[in-house]
Parts: structure tokens; C-alpha cells; sequence
């Protein structure tokens, strides 16, 4: 996110009802409740105390050990365990469901229902919770644990909005704006979560064409004095799902910035590992993605309201050791079985490693050949970049292409304009069936990922393509949506060969070849597609 002045008319923040949790004396047994919805203004009352928190980012269904990443029965049970300790809270940042085909083949109902178990303080939505749309969120926000505990999502700049009359609504109430959690040792610590506004125009337009991120810096002043004047917290808390360097810079114009409102900074989105002090007082942390890091803040709140920072750090899998929680393993256990058939089966053996940079062009070549054996007639098949390599050797399962490509995006039969189209070839992978140069004043018939075809900009505007007639979409009978995954995974399993030769999946080939699209070319036969 760049710094910038902020000159567009500010809305009035709507305050919605948050979770209290009520903290059990030590002489009972009782677990954690949720007493109330509401927070009532409290008088500030000048406390002293240290306090640990923790946080991840960007999990990305990475529930599976996998070299650097610790998966959820590590991260999961280290968290539990530290939230049973006094004086601790626990933080999500966002990005957690999306990446796997264990999470994703329940819509995230599996890692909420890790996440409630940790009973986790907050998490923050980031633009990955709305990959199946809102529906999933709010279902998922109703999931509760054993004893009763729902783990509040995060959203205080996510808004209504027209993108027919270009106005910004009233607060969505698809998450809370911020949480409040006494500790045993009296000190009140406020969260806030947001997500940045640029990342709009990450999602599939179709899914938040009625909502917009509103700007972060006037939504962290109101509500951190909010917390500070009129709840007594002692701390506040910013769990924001973007960098977090790039969020505590955030600037109204005025030399003032988003880090002088808040203690600590949890931030996210840019999968990087930060461990940064800003001002000199305030640390912001992001433990790179996939549970590969935990970050980790310890202070000592003074009575006269400073804060003393004891520690910042991003912990890594050989930093620590921890017994898995019999509980966390139960969860796990049940979800893995489901998965695991659909996870092993093997699509295809290649004759090398196909690595990330080549696997779309893999991609491309499936949704071409779905094409021809259906007479649907394109000139080109288009996607964007892949997640992950196709697995470390060469046989490939389907839980090796879930990890490639782990989106459902569904593939539009588009008529674009040529000089849109070469644009668009340029910054992303095809699969060429049209031998001719592009004619910039030529319309083409393409097959486009919908992430890419119906693209959409910060101002709400098409941006990819602005001129275009979608004629229909890749279908298969029996499913609504025939994503692309499945189109490859299908295509692949059809595949009678020993060994699929990897050389015809590479830039240089003029079938993916981008310097060549300016030419007249012989496109070389591909024997896998047809």
C-alpha cells in the first residue's frame, strides 16, 4: 500500500456489538464464556501488567507439515497451548482457509473449526475469505467449538456499496470492527482488524461488487480512541490483512501516520517475514505465509500508560518444540480421512519437474483441448500465474495440482478486442491456436479464467478488458461450475501415456511464446491436445 494524502469525504463509522470474554477466577474450572455482545464505556483505570501475543497470516490451508511449513497440528497446538497461559492473546491476520484441498474441499469449515478449538481472540477477513463469497464467511463466523466458542472475524473498513451509483454504503456487518479482552491481570487490550483498501480489485469482481475497503487511516484513529477514551483499554491492537510496514505507514497528509494510534502491528497479505519497529515504539510483524513463522510480541504496560517492549520476533519450525493437543488431532484426523483418496489419486506422470513458472502453461493446454474436443472454436485459452510448482518430482496427484492452482475459477467463452487481448497475453499465460499475428482491430473468441476476464479496478472499472461479449462458460453435466482445475485434472487422467513430455509446456514454445505474438507463426503440433 503507498503513503498517500487522504482527501476523500469521510463516513461516520457505524459501531456494531462485539464478543466480551469474561476470564474464570482462578479457582474455577469453568473454560472461557462469551458473556456479552456489547461493550459497555468503561473509566479508564491506570493497571500494570505484561502481556504476550501471537499471530499468523496468510495459512493458506497449509494444514500439512511441508518442509518449512509447520502445519496446524504444530501451529495449532502451540497457539492452544499459549492461549491457556495467562495474559495472552492469540490473533489471526487473515488468508487462512484458501490454498489446500483439505480446506478447501469443506469451504474452511475444517480450519474454523481448529481455529475455535485454539479460541482464537480475533481474525482479521482477508481477500482469500471471500473466494467462495460472503455466503462462506458468515457460515463459518456460526461455527462454534465444543464449548461454545466462536472465534470473531475482523472487518471494520468492510462497507456496502452501489457499483451502480459509485456511493458507499453503511457498515456490512460481515464482521466485527474491533474486540476487547480483559486479562487475568486487569490490563483491557482492543483489536481492530482491517484489510487494505486496494484489495478490491484482488477478488473475483462478482463477489464484492456490493462492498468496498474503505481507507484504513481514519477507521484506526476513530476506533483506537474509541478503545483508548471511552472502553479503558490500556493497548490497541492492529491485526490488518496487508503488509505491515505498508499499514503502519499509511498517512493522512499530515506527518501523522496509522502507527502513531496503535501499540502493535499484525499485518499480512504480502507474505513477507517483518519484524520492523516503527517510531521507535511500535512493533509490526508478519510471519511470512503458509505457517512458516509465528509472530510474536511481548510488553509490559506502565502505569502512567507507556509501553515497554520486551520482545518482537517471527518464530520458525526449528525455534521451538510442542506436544500436539489430543483435541486439535482429533479434528485433524477426521478432515485428513476425508481428503486423503481424493488427495493421493495420481493424475499423471511427466518427464520432469514441472515447476510453477511452466504449470499454467500445463493449464492453458487442458482448457485448449476441452475446447476442440467440444467444436468450441478459440483462438486463445488464457489464465493467470500458478500458486506452487507441480509437486518436488514427476508424478503428479491431485492434491499436487490443488496446491498449483487452488481457486475455483470458472472459464468464460469471451469476444475481446485484439488490442485488449495483447495487453492481457503479455502479463499472463495462453495457449495459442491462432497461427496469424494479432490484429489489434480484430475481435478474437477466447477462454479466460473469470479472475481475469471480468477484472475489475480500485475505481470499480473493468480493467483487463473493457470491451467484451461473454458467450458462455466451460461446462460439465452434473456440476455448476466446471472450474479450471477440474478441467485439467479431468484431461490429465484421460491421458494414455506413459510420460507427458514437459518441453511443450514452456515459454519458448510458440503455442505460450509471447515475443511471437506479433507474428505469423507455424505453431508446432502439441500431441496432448486435440
Amino acid at each position: 500500500m503507498k503513503k498517500r494524502t487522504i482527501i476523500t469525504l469521510l463516513l461516520p463509522l457505524l459501531l456494531i456489538s462485539c464478543a466480551t470474554k469474561q476470564w474464570p477466577s482462578s479457582e474455577s474450572d469453568e473454560s472461557n464464556i462469551i458473556e456479552s455482545e456489547e461493550y459497555p464505556d468503561v473509566e479508564f483505570t491506570p493497571m500494570e501488567g505484561t502481556v504476550d501475543l501471537f499471530a499468523i497470516n496468510d495459512f493458506h490451508g497449509s494444514v500439512i507439515q511441508n518442509g518449512y511449513e509447520m502445519g496446524i497440528l504444530k501451529v495449532g497446538s502451540y497457539l492452544k497451548q499459549r492461549q491457556q497461559e495467562e495474559n495472552t492473546v492469540v490473533i489471526n491476520s487473515g488468508d487462512y482457509w484458501q490454498g489446500s484441498l483439505q480446506s478447501n474441499m469443506n469451504y474452511g469449515e475444517f480450519l474454523t473449526k481448529i481455529a475455535n478449538d485454539i479460541e482464537f481472540d480475533a481474525m482479521t477477513i482477508g481477500n482469500h475469505e471471500f473466494d467462495w463469497g460472503v455466503n462462506y464467511i458468515n457460515r463459518n463466523s456460526e461455527f462454534e467449538s465444543d464449548t461454545g466458542y466462536k472465534t470473531p472475524f475482523l472487518g471494520a473498513n468492510i462497507y456496502n456499496y452501489s457499483i451502480s451509483t459509485g456511493e458507499v454504503g453503511d457498515y456490512a456487518n460481515l464482521g466485527k470492527k474491533y474486540v476487547i479482552k480483559t486479562l487475568e491481570n486487569g490490563l483491557r487490550v482492543g483489536i481492530i482488524g482491517l484489510i487494505g483498501d486496494s484489495q478490491i480489485s484482488s477478488i473475483t469482481s462478482s463477489y464484492v461488487d456490493h462492498l468496498t475497503f474503505i481507507d484504513p487511516f481514519n477507521v484506526v484513529k476513530e476506533l483506537s480512541n474509541e478503545l483508548r477514551n471511552e472502553k479503558g483499554c490500556h493497548l490497541v491492537v492492529l491485526s490488518a490483512h496487508e503488509g505491515a510496514e505498508d499499514i503502519a505507514s499509511v498517512t493522512d497528509g499530515s506527518g501523522k501516520k496509522i502507527a502513531d494510534y496503535v501499540d502493535v502491528i499484525f499485518g499480512g497479505h504480502s507474505h513477507q517475514r517483518e519484524a520492523i519497529l516503527i517510531n521507535g515504539r511500535v512493533p509490526a510483524l508478519q510471519g511470512s505465509s503458509n505457517g512458516k513463522a509465528i509472530s510474536k510480541v511481548s510488553l509490559k504496560v506502565n502505569l502512567d500508560r507507556s509501553v515497554e517492549i520486551k520482545s518482537y520476533t517471527n518464530l520458525l519450525n526449528a525455534d521451538f518444540e510442542t506436544p500436539i493437543d489430543n483435541e486439535i488431532q482429533a479434528i485433524y484426523d477426521t478432515y485428513i480421512a476425508e481428503a486423503d483418496s481424493r488427495a493421493k489419486e495420481t493424475l499423471a506422470n511427466f518427464s520432469g519437474v514441472m515447476s510453477k513458472s511452466n504449470a499454467p502453461y500445463l493449464m492453458t493446454a487442458s482448457i485448449a483441448s476441452y475446447a476442440a474436443q467440444n467444436n468450441i472454436d478459440i483462438d486463445y485459452a488464457v489464465v493467470n500465474q500458478a500458486r506452487n510448482s507441480l509437486g518436488n518430482d514427476t508424478t503428479i496427484t491431485y492434491e499436487d495440482l490443488y496446491r498449483a492452482f487452488p481457486f475455483d475459477n470458472e472459464v468464460y467463452v469471451v469476444e475481446v478486442l485484439g488490442s485488449e487481448l495483447q495487453t492481457n497475453l503479455n502479463r499472463n499465460y495462453f495457449y495459442r491456436l491462432d497461427p496469424s499475428k494479432i490484429d489489434t482491430t480484430k475481435t478474437y473468441t477466447c477462454a479466460i479464467i473469470d479472475y481475469v476476464a471480468l477484472h475489475r479496478n480500485d475505481d470499480r472499472e473493468y480493467d483487463n478488458f473493457t470491451h467484451f461479449n461473454i458467450k458462455g462458460s466451460l461446462k460439465k453435466e452434473g456440476l455448476q461450475i466446471y472450474n479450471y482445475r477440474e478441467i485439467c485434472a479431468d484431461w490429465l487422467r484421460n491421458l494414455e501415456v506413459e510420460a507427458i513430455d514437459i518441453s511443450y509446456f514452456q515459454g519458448s514454445n510458440l503455442r505460450h511464446n509471447k515475443s511471437s505474438l506479433s507474428q505469423d507463426v507455424t505453431l508446432p503440433n502439441n500431441p496432448y491436445v486435440g
